[in-house]
């Protein structure tokens, strides 16, 4: 039983093994904050959704103090919010609203 409880411990010591993602955080924040900006939330609501959605799971996880799997969920979050970003300064573009500040 003591290995049992032993071998746990373990497991959930290696989960959340590794600093805080606080530039991983911040990175994916800034990124979903200028994909709002871009209009992302209507012109590429799938890519925004997944980034919105992906960045609450982080939050979640660094909360929980998940460290690993909040950055790997920080750094999806950031690639989702960077093509909503693209996508919808690409639509405004090809709409005719030119380019976005």
């Amino acid at each position: 039983m003591l290995k049992f409880v032993v071998l746990v411990f373990v497991i959930n010591l290696v989960a959340c093994a590794g600093p805080k993602p606080l530039q991983d955080y911040s990175l994916s924040k800034s990124a979903l904050d200028y994909a709002r900006k871009a209009g992302a939330e209507s012109l590429a609501s799938g890519w925004y959704y997944k980034a919105d959605t992906t960045f609450k799971q982080a939050e979640s996880a660094y909360k929980n103090n998940e460290n690993l799997k909040a950055k790997e969920l920080f750094i999806k979050a950031r690639k989702f919010a960077e093509r909503a970003e693209n996508s919808s300064r690409v639509q405004k573009f090809k709409s005719g609203d030119g380019p976005v500040d």
